[in-house]
């Protein structure tokens, strides 16, 4: 919340009551920052300290600040230094620097290294690389051509003005000469930017009648009345503040934004969203580097693992897609985020071209996968993460990719996936369960994990003992698959004892399926992997890679 204090200096100050004011808190401190360092300024411009709160009549921690210290040209300056890549005004400034438009050392670097991604890291000859350079030039003038109409503000600035290599000076001084006009306009109608958080005709105005934030926002004079008990729009508690309008400055991301809500004490808040911008960038330096944008779900994973580095406990995280009008609220349980940190753990890869190397789980874990059927895509890396946080098991996942292992020659490491997921399935079911302790005892005192193991070599020996039959093997990998993919679970029990007769193998894991299949369904995933086609040998050996 934020109230007003008499008769001092700091005359507002803001408490980090609920997620709305925590980010408000961290926008605001950022902002002032900014100011003091970039005005050269003797004094700060806010503190930090223990104020009464008449909400809770007591002391509490709060940000005290001037309200006469939120300035237009100052929150343009702000927003300029923060989102300079984004806004059109800036890139335009940044093209023209010498007034021509001209390649720089890291449009030269851009090119080639998207040359070399495409013909096999290959290096281009000089006459090759000459032509990529020309056609990067081209490209660039025709970029600021388009950025010069790239809004309404640009249009009605520039009108049909196009650079042409003699008028590149006006253009920069146009850009200069308007500036603060330019920048807020395309701040605030841009759909990543402040539209993407708020109300557009709310910006930098002071408090109205409805709370000017995205999902929170009604148009009183129209919708007020429909909004209050009795149709009295006196009766709306909705609490509005030029503060949210810094919200937007502790949120990090791609498309997708979020702000970490770590609000143990605004100390701690800053901590957080430091740790955040340096790995901002570290993330786009990757995404640089590899000509390939993370998906939101990775980028919330990094985050949560590097704040929960040194934090351990529940963490309250707030998302914002660009194509949502509303903002997301997600309590991240500590078993949940104990499961994303296994998915962090360096693990030996043990088959193809990549055998030997040591990488992190989350980064084995494809974005997205082709449906079995039909021609479009699973979100993978998004189904993983929300339902680790749900702690959701991933059974439908998981059988849905058995079933293609199955049944499709191109496999491209989809083995190694599905025991990635039936690995974080049991960890779900662990930790989602109340006693712990008493769910890892199976039946004859055995964990799940050691039924697992068990399921594993008694499906390594029945391909041993069918080599050569893999028709047959097929056959009840086919019957199995089905009665799975039925949820038929008798039927499963029963393929499994004629498959143990006739394969002359006694499959001890089964006595975890007969106590409680819901409950040991990774026994079965495992064993299923275990019995798949891409591990046949015809040697006679053993399989050895399952």
């Amino acid at each position: 919340m934020i109230q007003t204090i008499e008769g001092e200096r700091f005359n507002q100050a803001v408490f980090t009551s609920d997620w709305r004011y925590s980010a408000a808190v961290v926008g605001l401190i950022r902002y002032f920052d900014f100011c003091k360092e970039n005005e050269q300024l003797p004094d700060a411009l806010y503190e930090i300290k223990s104020v009464f709160n008449e909400a809770i009549q007591g002391d509490d921690e709060a940000l005290v600040f001037d309200s006469n210290d939120i300035r237009e040209d100052r929150y343009i300056d702000f927003v300029e230094s923060r989102f300079a890549k984004d806004l059109q005004p800036c890139q335009i400034q940044d093209i023209l620097k010498e007034g021509t438009v001209s390649l720089t050392a890291q449009d030269k670097d851009q090119a080639i290294r998207e040359y070399k991604n495409k013909h096999n890291q290959n290096e281009p000859d000089e006459e090759t690389t000459k032509l990529l350079l020309d056609e990067a030039l081209v490209a660039k003038k025709k970029l600021l051509n388009e950025l010069l109409v790239g809004n309404t503000i640009l249009k009605k600035t520039f009108g049909k003005t196009k650079y042409d290599d003699t008028n590149g000076r006006d253009i920069l001084e146009t850009v200069k000469a308007n500036r603060q006009e330019l920048i807020r306009e395309t701040y605030r109608y841009k759909k990543n930017l402040y539209a993407n958080f708020a109300n557009t005709n709310a910006l930098l105005q002071d408090a109205g009648e409805a709370c000017r934030l995205n999902g929170y926002y009604v148009d009183m004079a129209k919708k007020g009345k429909s909004q209050g008990y009795g149709f009295d729009k006196n009766r709306v508690d909705s609490v509005d503040s030029i503060v949210f309008d810094f919200i937007i400055f502790a949120f990090h991301g791609g498309r997708e934004l979020f702000f970490l809500n770590n609000n143990f004490s605004i100390e701690t808040l800053l901590e957080t969203d430091s740790l955040l911008l340096n790995l901002e960038k570290v993330i786009a330096e990757k995404e640089l580097a590899s000509g390939r944008a993370m998906t939101p779900a990775k980028i919330l994973w990094e985050y949560l693992m590097k704040v929960s580095e040194n934090k351990r406990g529940d963490l309250e995280v707030i998302s914002k897609n660009q194509d949502a009008g509303y903002f997301k609220t997600m309590y991240i349980q500590e078993p949940s985020l104990e499961i994303l940190r296994s998915l962090g753990e360096y693990k030996e890869i043990t088959s193809g071209m990549r055998q030997g190397e040591k990488v992190r789980v989350i980064d084995t874990i494809p974005a997205a996968l082709k449906e079995v059927k039909g021609t479009g895509y699973i979100n993978l890396q998004n189904i993983m993460i929300k339902q680790i946080i749900d702690l959701v098991v991933l059974d439908a996942t998981i059988e849905k990719f058995l079933n293609y292992f199955f049944n499709n020659e191109d496999q491209r490491g989809l083995g190694r996936l599905i025991n990635i997921l039936t690995d974080v399935d049991v960890q779900i079911m662990l930790n989602r369960n109340v006693d712990k302790k008493e769910y890892e005892v199976r039946t004859m005192e055995k964990t799940i994990q050691q039924y697992m193991k068990m399921a594993r070599a008694s499906a390594l020996e029945i391909k041993k003992k069918l080599n050569g039959r893999e028709n047959k093997l097929s056959a009840y990998r086919a019957r199995l698959m089905s009665a799975v993919m039925s949820h038929d679970y008798e039927r499963v029990c029963e393929v499994l004892l004629h498959l143990s007769q006739y394969a002359d193998v006694n499959l001890t894991f089964a006595d975890a399926l007969f106590e409680d299949f819901e409950g040991n369904k990774p026994v079965l995933y495992t064993f299923l992997r275990a019995l798949g086609p891409d591990f046949i040998r015809t040697d006679g050996a053993a399989p050895t890679n399952a």
